[in-house]
């Protein structure tokens, strides 16, 4: 069972929106990051996403969103995963939003969701596809619902029923990911091989083979994401 559900409320220039999340069962820590649902009755809206590192199993409960990207375009209405992104999204909706969805690591996705979520770098892809069959079951399941609780379950209960699907990551890749985000990015990729007694052509294939970017790559992602934090924690920014 996911953890407690924690909600906030928020009101701003486009209206007003509540944002639930929840940590994932012990045995899905690491793999999961968390899951979190937000609703709003908002005026039209157009936000950019930025790379947060992360995929995301999404199920969109509400009106459509359009989203614009560096590989096209489309209106989601139904259930989709997004992939670990390089760059900025746009999402936009003239009605408001309500969205579901799980966080995963990168990493650990591929071990829950296998060599799919590789393939799925800088993209979305409508569930359905991603996963064969059941992505509108899962939304079926969700908008039935009667509490964010039981939509949480509903998606982790999901994620189990595809864990046979998964593919084990070594673990020196995983390491290196460790590593890397430990450091925030701030580190030379071309030593890491030496930490992990493999060759450094060895290292930089695997982790290109389950993570879908370079470590160069991966260690830029999360520079973005600590110097973003970094400003947001700031109150004067040179």
């Amino acid at each position: 069972m996911p953890g407690p559900t924690q909600e906030f409320q928020f009101s701003a220039a486009p209206g007003a929106w509540r944002l639930s999340r929840a940590e994932p069962a012990d045995d899905l820590r690491g793999l999961v990051l968390e899951y979190w649902e937000v609703e709003g009755a908002l005026s039209a809206f157009r936000e950019t996403l930025l790379p947060n590192g992360a995929v995301e199993v999404m199920i969109n409960l509400g009106p459509p969103h359009r989203v614009l990207s560096a590989t096209g375009q489309g209106v989601w209405e139904r259930a989709w995963f997004s992939g670990l992104h390089e760059h900025a999204i746009i999402i936009e909706s003239l009605a408001g939003t309500h969205l579901l969805s799980a966080r995963l690591h990168a990493l650990g996705a591929v071990a829950l969701l296998g060599r799919r979520v590789v393939e799925s770098v800088n993209r979305i892809v409508d569930l359905d596809t991603f996963i064969e069959s059941g992505g509108d079951a899962l939304r079926v399941r969700a908008l039935s619902a009667t509490t964010v609780a039981n939509r949480f379950e509903a998606l982790e209960t999901f994620l189990r029923t595809q864990r046979a699907n998964g593919e084990a990551v070594p673990e020196f890749v995983r390491i290196a990911a460790e590593r890397i985000e430990q450091a925030h990015g701030n580190l030379r990729v071309a030593s890491l091989h030496e930490q992990l007694d493999v060759s450094r052509k060895h290292l930089a294939v695997s982790f290109r083979r389950y993570a879908g970017v370079s470590m160069k790559a991966y260690a830029k992602i999360r520079r973005f994401m600590w110097t973003l934090t970094r400003l947001q924690q700031s109150t004067s920014v040179s």
